[in-house]
């Protein structure tokens, strides 16, 4: 993630991601036809950044391993483990719970 930040300055300033857990721990994923798989749920993937640079691409299937999360945003171009790959339990800072789901 460091390298893709370094090429991107837009990235440099952003402090924290606010994005949705996928899946967890144990849980299988695919990443093929331009998508991200996770059991039943499909989540596009973008080959190009809002400034038109392109984006990190994942192949592959896999099953997270423990304390492993995969998280997505709600674009398809959004900054998340579409682009940088599944993220350790620990690098969360904290977690956001609604008040309000309309």
């Amino acid at each position: 993630m460091k390298e893709f930040q370094r090429n991107r300055p837009w990235l440099k300033s952003v402090k924290n991601l606010l994005k949705i857990v996928a899946t967890t721990s144990g849980d299988s994923f695919c990443f093929r036809a331009g998508r991200l798989f996770v059991g039943a749920e499909s989540f596009g993937v973008s080959r190009f950044d809002y400034e038109g640079e392109n984006l990190p691409v994942q192949k592959g299937c896999g099953t997270l391993g423990a304390k492993e999360l995969l998280l997505v945003g709600g674009t398809d171009d959004s900054f998340d483990s579409r682009y940088f790959g599944p993220i350790r339990l620990e690098q969360l800072e904290s977690k956001v719970v609604p008040l309000i789901i309309l």
